[in-house]
């Protein structure tokens, strides 16, 4: 399996994440929460991410230039990959693609009581009661041991598309080609540039060598 975005999570588990939450849409906007973009990032989990990770990003702009960078799929793959990184971490051991999907769904410390408790406790128990109404379909009712499976089927029906390679790698091989294109048209620029330059110097250096000449001889000729 590929590792182009992280060393821990392989792109197939990125691009299953993808597949879940948006289809591989970088301007997709749920309809309950405050998710937007490839990874349906919450505003507070990527101000968090962007803060730790890429810092560097929020230095230059305000806090709503920094959401709207959510729609930037190339970034937002990456912010995915770093987040997912932490997740595992926190999660600890040999990590399913399921439980690794409800830590990203739910939040990893949720995930981890969950994981944790016993098969057939409510979720409702581990959870907040605003999180399982917001996604009461999928949380009501459930025991822990439901919803871990809920989780890992939704992963395993995730597979196939690939979201890294038709967003990531050919988004990034464009930003290339087009930085290459810049530079060889800029060099092409300078080059004309200097092909301008070389006869207008010739020419006043020829200029000043006239009137060089032209001024000896004179002097020669003064009695």
């Amino acid at each position: 399996m590929a590792n182009t975005i992280s060393s821990i999570v392989s792109d197939d588990t990125l691009s299953r994440i993808i597949q879940i939450e948006s289809a591989g849409n970088p301007l997709a906007k749920a309809r309950t929460s405050s998710a937007l973009g490839i990874a349906q990032f919450i505003e507070k989990t990527w101000l968090d991410v962007i803060s730790r990770h890429r810092p560097d990003l929020m230095r230059s702009r305000n806090r709503n230039d920094v959401l709207r960078l959510r729609t930037d799929p190339i970034l937002a793959i990456e912010m995915l990959g770093r987040l997912t990184e932490d997740n595992v971490a926190m999660l600890g051991g040999p990590v399913s693609d399921g439980d690794v999907y409800l830590a990203h769904f739910a939040g990893v410390g949720t995930a981890k009581r969950i994981i944790n408790s016993g098969a057939s406790v409510l979720v409702s128990s581990v959870m907040s009661r605003a999180a399982v109404e917001a996604n009461g379909s999928i949380l009501r009712g459930k025991t822990c041991a439901e919803v871990r499976a809920w989780a890992a089927k939704k992963m395993s029906a995730a597979g196939g598309r690939d979201w890294i390679g038709k967003w990531y790698l050919t988004e990034n091989m464009k930003h290339h080609v087009e930085e290459s294109l810049q530079q060889r048209q800029q060099t092409s620029g300078e080059a004309e540039g200097a092909n301008v330059r070389q006869p207008v110097t010739a020419i006043v250096f020829f200029l000043l060598m006239a009137l060089l000449v032209a001024a000896f001889i004179f002097i020669r000729q003064i009695p």
